[in-house]
Protein backbone atom coordinates (compact mmCIF):
# COMPACT_ATOMS: atom_id res chain seq x y z
CA UNK A 1 0.00 0.00 0.00
CA UNK A 2 1.64 3.78 -1.22
CA UNK A 3 1.97 6.12 1.80
CA UNK A 4 -0.10 8.76 2.20
CA UNK A 5 1.96 11.96 1.80
CA UNK A 6 0.75 15.25 2.36
CA UNK A 7 2.27 18.92 1.47
CA UNK A 8 2.52 21.51 4.28
CA UNK A 9 -0.65 23.73 4.04
CA UNK A 10 0.45 26.73 3.81
CA UNK A 11 3.00 25.99 1.11
CA UNK A 12 0.18 23.87 -0.62
CA UNK A 13 -1.99 27.54 -0.35
CA UNK A 14 0.77 29.33 -1.71
CA UNK A 15 1.60 27.12 -4.41
CA UNK A 16 -2.05 26.68 -5.94
CA UNK A 17 -2.38 30.62 -5.56
CA UNK A 18 0.57 31.39 -7.30
CA UNK A 19 0.03 29.04 -10.42
CA UNK A 20 -3.40 30.54 -10.57
CA UNK A 21 -2.27 33.25 -10.46
CA UNK A 22 0.40 32.38 -13.73
CA UNK A 23 -2.33 31.07 -15.80
CA UNK A 24 -3.60 34.46 -15.76
CA UNK A 25 -0.99 35.53 -18.23
CA UNK A 26 -1.08 32.27 -20.06
CA UNK A 27 -0.69 32.03 -22.96
CA UNK A 28 2.76 34.06 -22.34
CA UNK A 29 4.17 35.93 -25.26
CA UNK A 30 7.02 35.02 -27.27
CA UNK A 31 9.34 37.27 -25.76
CA UNK A 32 8.44 36.52 -22.33
CA UNK A 33 9.13 32.16 -23.00
CA UNK A 34 12.31 33.02 -24.61
CA UNK A 35 13.55 34.93 -21.53
CA UNK A 36 12.01 32.26 -19.27
CA UNK A 37 14.14 29.46 -21.12
CA UNK A 38 17.51 31.23 -21.01
CA UNK A 39 17.43 32.16 -17.38
CA UNK A 40 16.48 28.90 -16.39
CA UNK A 41 18.14 26.77 -18.42
CA UNK A 42 21.31 28.42 -16.99
CA UNK A 43 19.70 28.58 -13.67
CA UNK A 44 18.69 24.61 -13.11
CA UNK A 45 22.04 23.71 -14.93
CA UNK A 46 23.95 25.51 -12.30
CA UNK A 47 22.07 24.65 -9.22
CA UNK A 48 21.28 21.20 -10.37
CA UNK A 49 25.08 20.52 -10.79
CA UNK A 50 26.24 22.36 -7.81
CA UNK A 51 24.06 19.96 -5.68
CA UNK A 52 25.49 16.97 -7.16
CA UNK A 53 29.23 18.87 -6.12
CA UNK A 54 30.09 20.83 -9.44
CA UNK A 55 32.20 24.02 -7.92
CA UNK A 56 31.62 26.10 -11.14
CA UNK A 57 30.07 29.43 -10.70
CA UNK A 58 26.86 30.74 -11.75
CA UNK A 59 28.89 33.08 -14.35
CA UNK A 60 31.22 30.37 -14.69
CA UNK A 61 28.33 27.97 -15.39
CA UNK A 62 27.25 30.74 -18.46
CA UNK A 63 30.40 31.14 -20.20
CA UNK A 64 30.49 27.34 -21.06
CA UNK A 65 26.73 27.00 -21.77
CA UNK A 66 27.30 29.51 -24.13
CA UNK A 67 30.12 29.97 -25.47
CA UNK A 68 31.45 26.45 -25.04
CA UNK A 69 34.89 27.59 -23.15
CA UNK A 70 36.70 25.67 -20.77
CA UNK A 71 37.65 27.61 -17.33
CA UNK A 72 40.89 27.10 -15.55
CA UNK A 73 41.37 25.97 -12.70
CA UNK A 74 38.70 23.39 -13.08
CA UNK A 75 38.99 19.42 -14.33
CA UNK A 76 36.88 18.41 -17.28
CA UNK A 77 34.63 16.44 -15.45
CA UNK A 78 32.74 20.06 -14.52
CA UNK A 79 32.87 21.41 -17.75
CA UNK A 80 31.59 18.29 -19.52
CA UNK A 81 28.58 18.23 -16.60
CA UNK A 82 27.68 21.59 -17.38
CA UNK A 83 27.94 21.40 -21.46
CA UNK A 84 26.33 17.69 -21.08
CA UNK A 85 23.77 18.19 -18.06
CA UNK A 86 20.98 16.23 -19.41
CA UNK A 87 22.73 12.90 -20.14
CA UNK A 88 24.44 9.78 -18.26
CA UNK A 89 25.73 11.65 -15.31
CA UNK A 90 23.95 10.25 -12.30
CA UNK A 91 20.87 8.90 -10.87
CA UNK A 92 20.34 12.43 -9.23
CA UNK A 93 20.13 14.81 -12.17
CA UNK A 94 18.06 12.41 -14.54
CA UNK A 95 15.69 12.07 -11.48
CA UNK A 96 15.24 15.93 -11.26
CA UNK A 97 14.47 15.96 -14.65
CA UNK A 98 11.68 13.47 -14.90
CA UNK A 99 10.42 15.45 -11.75
CA UNK A 100 9.95 18.16 -13.99
CA UNK A 101 8.60 16.79 -16.67
CA UNK A 102 5.71 15.63 -14.43
CA UNK A 103 5.34 19.18 -12.85
CA UNK A 104 5.47 20.97 -16.43
CA UNK A 105 2.70 18.28 -17.57
CA UNK A 106 0.72 19.06 -14.83
CA UNK A 107 1.49 22.76 -15.74
CA UNK A 108 3.60 23.63 -13.16
CA UNK A 109 7.38 25.41 -13.98
CA UNK A 110 9.88 22.80 -13.56
CA UNK A 111 10.94 22.91 -9.90
CA UNK A 112 14.49 24.81 -9.04
CA UNK A 113 16.30 23.26 -6.38
CA UNK A 114 19.21 25.70 -4.88
CA UNK A 115 22.78 24.69 -4.01
CA UNK A 116 22.37 26.42 -0.76
CA UNK A 117 19.60 23.34 0.29
CA UNK A 118 21.90 20.87 -0.91
CA UNK A 119 22.28 19.50 2.75
CA UNK A 120 18.21 19.33 3.52
CA UNK A 121 18.20 17.86 -0.31
CA UNK A 122 20.25 15.14 0.86
CA UNK A 123 19.17 14.37 4.25
CA UNK A 124 15.72 14.72 2.48
CA UNK A 125 16.28 11.91 0.09
CA UNK A 126 17.23 9.96 2.50
CA UNK A 127 14.43 9.79 4.91
CA UNK A 128 12.54 8.73 1.74
CA UNK A 129 14.38 5.89 1.65
CA UNK A 130 13.27 4.61 4.95
CA UNK A 131 9.56 5.59 3.67
CA UNK A 132 8.86 9.11 5.41
CA UNK A 133 8.35 11.59 2.27
CA UNK A 134 7.84 14.41 3.90
CA UNK A 135 10.49 16.36 4.08
CA UNK A 136 11.10 15.59 0.73
CA UNK A 137 7.94 16.48 -0.18
CA UNK A 138 8.49 19.87 1.54
CA UNK A 139 11.91 21.07 -0.38
CA UNK A 140 10.51 20.26 -3.62
CA UNK A 141 7.65 22.07 -2.89
CA UNK A 142 9.60 24.99 -2.11
CA UNK A 143 11.76 24.84 -5.17
CA UNK A 144 8.28 24.62 -7.07
CA UNK A 145 7.56 28.09 -5.81
CA UNK A 146 11.23 29.14 -6.31
CA UNK A 147 10.27 28.82 -10.02
CA UNK A 148 6.82 30.14 -10.07
CA UNK A 149 7.87 33.44 -8.67
CA UNK A 150 10.63 33.75 -10.96
CA UNK A 151 8.03 33.00 -13.59
CA UNK A 152 5.48 35.30 -12.09
CA UNK A 153 8.57 38.23 -11.75
CA UNK A 154 9.21 37.74 -15.26
CA UNK A 155 5.14 38.09 -16.48
CA UNK A 156 4.57 41.28 -13.85
CA UNK A 157 7.77 42.77 -15.69
CA UNK A 158 6.07 42.53 -19.06
CA UNK A 159 2.68 43.46 -18.47
CA UNK A 160 3.70 47.00 -16.56
CA UNK A 161 5.91 47.52 -19.48
CA UNK A 162 3.84 46.64 -22.28
CA UNK A 163 -0.21 46.68 -22.12
CA UNK A 164 -1.33 43.86 -24.40
CA UNK A 165 -4.55 44.85 -26.72
CA UNK A 166 -6.43 43.65 -30.05
CA UNK A 167 -5.15 43.79 -33.12
CA UNK A 168 -8.52 45.60 -33.91
CA UNK A 169 -7.25 48.17 -31.42
CA UNK A 170 -3.76 48.17 -32.58
CA UNK A 171 -4.32 48.75 -35.76
CA UNK A 172 -6.53 51.97 -35.19
CA UNK A 173 -3.79 53.18 -33.16
CA UNK A 174 -1.08 52.94 -34.93
CA UNK A 175 -3.04 53.60 -38.93
CA UNK A 176 -2.70 49.61 -39.74
CA UNK A 177 -4.34 46.87 -41.46
CA UNK A 178 -5.99 44.98 -39.18
CA UNK A 179 -6.08 42.33 -41.13
CA UNK A 180 -2.44 42.77 -42.38
CA UNK A 181 -1.65 41.92 -38.54
CA UNK A 182 -3.55 39.49 -38.09
CA UNK A 183 -1.74 37.43 -40.65
CA UNK A 184 1.55 38.51 -39.34
CA UNK A 185 0.47 36.97 -36.01
CA UNK A 186 -0.52 33.51 -37.36
CA UNK A 187 2.78 33.30 -39.53
CA UNK A 188 4.58 33.88 -36.23
CA UNK A 189 6.27 37.08 -37.49
CA UNK A 190 4.75 39.06 -34.78
CA UNK A 191 5.02 38.78 -31.38
CA UNK A 192 1.18 38.15 -30.12
CA UNK A 193 -0.64 35.72 -28.02
CA UNK A 194 -4.14 34.25 -29.04
CA UNK A 195 -6.85 34.20 -25.76
CA UNK A 196 -10.20 32.48 -27.13
CA UNK A 197 -10.63 33.22 -30.85
CA UNK A 198 -8.89 37.00 -30.30
CA UNK A 199 -5.29 37.81 -31.30
CA UNK A 200 -3.35 40.28 -28.66
CA UNK A 201 -0.30 42.28 -29.32
CA UNK A 202 1.41 45.68 -27.83
CA UNK A 203 2.17 48.43 -30.09
CA UNK A 204 6.32 47.63 -28.82
CA UNK A 205 6.09 44.44 -30.56
CA UNK A 206 4.59 45.75 -33.76
CA UNK A 207 7.21 48.23 -33.35
CA UNK A 208 9.51 46.44 -33.16
CA UNK A 209 8.19 44.16 -36.25
CA UNK A 210 8.65 47.21 -38.32
CA UNK A 211 12.39 47.96 -36.97
CA UNK A 212 13.31 44.36 -38.10
CA UNK A 213 11.27 44.30 -41.00
CA UNK A 214 12.94 47.56 -41.88
CA UNK A 215 16.55 46.46 -40.97
CA UNK A 216 16.25 43.17 -43.12
CA UNK A 217 15.23 45.20 -46.14
CA UNK A 218 18.15 47.47 -46.31
CA UNK A 219 20.56 44.66 -45.68
CA UNK A 220 18.89 42.22 -48.97
CA UNK A 221 20.24 43.18 -51.82
CA UNK A 222 18.01 42.63 -55.05
CA UNK A 223 19.91 39.61 -56.80
CA UNK A 224 18.88 41.64 -59.96
CA UNK A 225 20.28 44.37 -58.80
CA UNK A 226 23.99 42.49 -58.08
CA UNK A 227 23.62 41.39 -61.17
CA UNK A 228 23.45 44.10 -62.97
CA UNK A 229 26.09 45.88 -61.38
CA UNK A 230 28.61 42.92 -61.77
CA UNK A 231 27.73 43.09 -65.73
CA UNK A 232 29.37 46.93 -65.80
CA UNK A 233 32.64 46.24 -64.18
CA UNK A 234 35.11 47.46 -66.89
CA UNK A 235 37.67 44.48 -68.25
CA UNK A 236 41.21 45.44 -66.52
CA UNK A 237 44.01 44.88 -69.22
Amino acid sequence: MAPTIRMERRLMTRLTSKKTTLDRYRPLSRSTAQRLHDDLRLLLTYHSNAIEGNTLSLRETQIVLEEGITIDGHPLREYLEATNHAHAFGNGRVGRLLLNLMLMQAGYPPALLLREWRIRYIQALGSADSGNYTSLLGIIGLAVEQSLDLYLQACEATAAQEEYRTLAELAAQLAMDADYLGLLARQGRLDAIKRGSRWYATAEAVQRYQTEAARGKRERVPQRHRQRKSTNIPNAE
